[in-house]
């Protein structure tokens, strides 16, 4: 997303988490550091929010662990804080874009409907996912921006030793094959395999990077 956009001589591009990236920075992306779970810290950089049109957010913090209700707590206060930060200093903020992901269906509780859709129940929470929705959907009732949440299946980056990141999945699955003299298989049935859907999802993904192209709420 953020190639896409630096790429487009309209935008200009802010990047902002709690330290500097382990990779390479295009020079036409501008990065700040700050804790978002520190008020202090964001109001330290809110000058960068000032010019603000439009808002990525895909913080995370596994802090908690397996206590959903602590990692509910944290990263629901993390984005309420930038939340806070961005919408007093950005008069001029248009769209928030809120990643979120199969968890918000309750895949991490075992078996769940599949294909899922945008209007299914939700599970028995906590589910941060659930927090973060329902302070944009509040927020946005008395304000000028609107917002849009995507659920992608997967999510490939450069993050380094990231459970969230099945590049290394891929890789430890590869390495093993290798060691076993084994062909590269994909482990899943013959349905999986025809379906189309991650394609689909990353199609779905770059439409709605655009994120001006379509002003309706909850994709």
């Amino acid at each position: 997303m953020r190639k896409d956009l630096a790429a487009r001589p309209q935008w200009e591009v802010i990047g902002l988490s709690r330290r500097m990236p382990q990779f390479p920075i295009a020079d036409d992306i501008r990065f700040v550091t700050a804790d978002m779970l520190k008020p202090s810290d964001l109001s330290a950089v809110s000058g960068e929010f000032e010019s603000l049109t439009h808002l990525v957010y895909a913080g995370y913090s596994p802090a908690g662990g397996d206590d959903w209700a602590e990692q509910t707590s944290i990263n629901a206060q993390m984005f309420e804080n930038l939340l806070d930060s961005v919408c007093r200093a950005a008069p001029a903020l248009r769209r928030i874009l809120l990643m979120q992901g199969q968890k918000y269906y309750g895949t991490h509780l075992g078996p769940y409907r599949t294909p899922s859709r945008e209007d299914d129940a939700r599970h028995m929470p906590p589910n941060f996912y659930f927090k973060q929705q329902d302070l944009l959907a509040a927020r946005s009732a008395e304000a000028t921006w609107d917002y849009s949440c995507l659920r992608p299946h997967i999510i490939c980056g450069l993050g380094m030793r990231s459970p969230m990141n099945p590049l290394m999945i891929i890789g430890a699955y590869t390495s093993l094959s290798k060691a076993l003299r084994l062909p590269l298989r994909f482990p899943g049935s013959p349905g999986c395999l025809s379906q189309h859907l991650p394609g689909h999802r990353c199609q779905t993904a770059r439409t709605c990077c655009k994120l001006g192209a379509d002003q309706s709420a909850d994709h």
